[in-house]
């Protein structure tokens, strides 16, 4: 979107915003004779898109994060991999569902045939009748539908044998009739459910290498029901037995929680070209695990007026990130560069003590200093000597990682010291049930905490709000937003893709000069951005979640949580000292 700078997370919209910003770029292209030209240029999106699906080798697809930053891709064999473990699977056929016909599940069991049919019923366009599309478009009656079918003519141009399968009467006429003058194959089901496609036509679409989700777009509130959805369950099946790779139309279809939860049957996709601006859906899990890579399509949108100030979910960036991390100068030293104090690490679990202290070290400070007992001590001097384990002065504390009840007793010291000195504080693993007794003690922006799903679950019913893991596995923003709210902490909830909910905006507690505004920066109001007016009260402004792009799998392995912790920790603590400098 246009005015937005690299250094800040990137808005995620709900669909309605997006929709009111592309109202009036639609009625000026009307105006002028080109009712169609967001639809065309969205189409070239899609067609790109599909282009480069058809260059990798079939069953070798594997969608990579929003904006990776690594190369690493995200492996979903199962499509299903970040969805709630409910009733609500999409590619699972519910008992009160037909399973595809008798011909569906044969091609796509035994691949297609090219037999001719004398069922088949009759095709327009240039296709032969008896070759296999190598790309099918799914489309609906909206302007998804359209975009498909414009995509189809873009690459049917090119050379590619393309298909479009009308689901519903009502598809967009001018764009089919720009996909019928191309050649493209039409098959209008008319009245015909999916799942009784004769065998030619579901050779067709088994056989294709990359489908066109133009089902359903933006529009829809609620979970798909009737003919849509049993039409989205059958091609989730058949999706997960023929193995096309989908792309998807600005979302995929039945994606239609604007909040990432998922509700009912959706068809998962590789790529999700998404139009305009990135939407919330997209980047909120368990939702994101559906989308696959995330392509957006300029559409030269406005910013809007509340991303002017602070949209309520942005996507952390690379560049992002690496506004919190300042490069040390000539001026700098040890103290200068943020102290942080440890307590982690215990006999029973000796190596989170090694981590969490590489992990503070990793954020660029000048000095951790660490409490625990002599084998953890000694295990990490042996690791990185330079760490100090006497006490002194420190910037930012963590407590949590690796310790256990014997422990106690240190954990509480340095967190009661952090909070009378109005010191950042990081309470992650088995220290968050120490929460309740400190929550009412904190101040704003001073506290955070670090749950996984579990643990998130486990702290909201000690506080007051029972719920389950799997509760939050299905709704982790409304768990994250909880654990806010109950505690004041900025909350880190650890998955696939990492929401970071709190205060968008603050004062820092001790009473000294704002810092940046805070995209949920390091420290209060450490983040990038303007800087807080002096008439603006101190404290919250408003609440936000950093969304972290889904990641790759290979990350969830015991002790990364530790390093993650003594990161954060770290970054409070050299975000403290280069504002204490300046």
């Amino acid at each position: 979107m246009e005015g937005m700078s690299a250094a800040e997370p990137t808005p995620a919209h709900t669909f309605a915003t997006v929709r009111r910003l592309e109202a009036p770029l639609i009625a000026e292209a009307r105006a002028q004779g080109h009712p169609d030209a967001l639809m065309a240029r969205a189409a070239t999106g899609v067609a790109d898109a599909a282009w480069g699906l058809l260059e990798r080798p079939r069953g070798g697809l594997r969608p990579s994060a929003v904006d990776p930053w690594c190369p690493g891709l995200d492996p979903q064999d199962d499509p299903r991999g970040h969805a709630p473990d409910s009733g609500a699977e999409p590619t699972a056929l519910p008992p009160d569902i037909p399973a595809p016909s008798a011909t569906l599940s044969s091609v796509a069991s035994h691949g297609p045939s090219l037999a001719p049919s004398p069922h088949s019923a009759t095709h327009e366009g240039g296709t032969p009748e008896d070759a296999a599309p190598q790309v099918v478009a799914l489309v609906g009656s909206g302007d998804n539908g359209g975009d498909a079918l414009y995509a189809c003519a873009i690459l049917q141009d090119a050379g590619t044998a393309c298909m479009a399968v009308l689901l519903k009467p009502g598809a967009h006429e001018r764009a089919l009739g720009r996909a019928r003058a191309a050649g493209v194959a039409v098959i209008d089901l008319a009245d015909r459910p999916l799942s009784r496609l004769d065998e030619r036509e579901a050779a067709r679409l088994a056989g294709a290498r990359v489908w066109i989700d133009g089902i359903v777009g933006t529009g829809v509130r609620g979970p798909l029901e009737g003919s849509l959805a049993d039409a989205v369950k059958t091609l989730a099946a058949l999706k997960r037995s023929a193995d096309p790779a989908v792309v998807a139309v600005d979302v995929p279809s039945g994606l239609t929680d604007s909040c990432g939860e998922v509700s009912g049957p959706l068809l998962p996709a590789e790529v999700t070209v998404t139009m305009g601006a990135h939407k919330e859906a997209l980047v909120l899990p368990p939702a994101a695990g559906y989308a696959g890579r995330i392509e957006r399509v300029d559409l030269g949108l406005p910013v809007p007026a509340e991303a002017e100030q602070t949209p309520p979910v942005a996507l952390h960036t690379a560049a992002s990130a690496a506004a919190h991390y300042h490069a040390p100068t000539f001026e700098d030293h040890k103290y200068t560069r943020g102290v942080v104090g440890v307590v982690a690490g215990s006999d029973t679990y000796p190596g989170a003590g090694v981590l969490a202290v590489r992990g503070a070290l990793a954020s660029g400070v000048g000095m951790v200093r660490l409490n625990s007992t002599r084998r953890v001590e000694d295990l990490v001097l042996a690791a990185e000597p330079g760490v100090v384990t006497a006490g002194g002065r420190i910037q930012a504390g963590l407590i949590g990682p690796g310790l256990d009840e014997a422990r106690r007793a240190e954990a509480l010291e340095l967190a009661e010291f952090c909070l009378d000195a109005r010191l950042p504080l990081v309470i992650d693993a088995w220290a968050l049930d120490l929460v309740p007794g400190l929550a009412g003690r904190t101040q704003p922006a001073a506290l955070t905490i670090t749950p996984h799903y579990g643990e998130a679950a486990r702290l909201l019913t000690a506080l007051g709000s029972p719920t389950t893991r799997a509760r939050v596995v299905e709704a982790p923003l409304r768990a994250a937003r909880s654990l806010h709210e109950l505690t004041g902490a900025t909350v880190v909830l650890k998955g696939a893709a990492t929401i970071v909910y709190g205060a968008a905006r603050a004062t820092p507690v001790d009473g000294s000069a704002p810092g940046r505004e805070g995209a949920l920066g390091p420290e209060q109001g450490d983040g990038p951005g303007a800087p807080c007016s002096p008439e603006e009260p101190r404290g919250w402004d408003s609440a936000r979640a950093i969304v972290a792009p889904l990641g790759c799998g290979w990350a969830s392995v015991a002790g990364s949580g530790d390093v993650l912790a003594g990161l954060v920790a770290g970054t409070h603590a050299g975000a403290r000292a280069h504002r204490e400098r300046n």
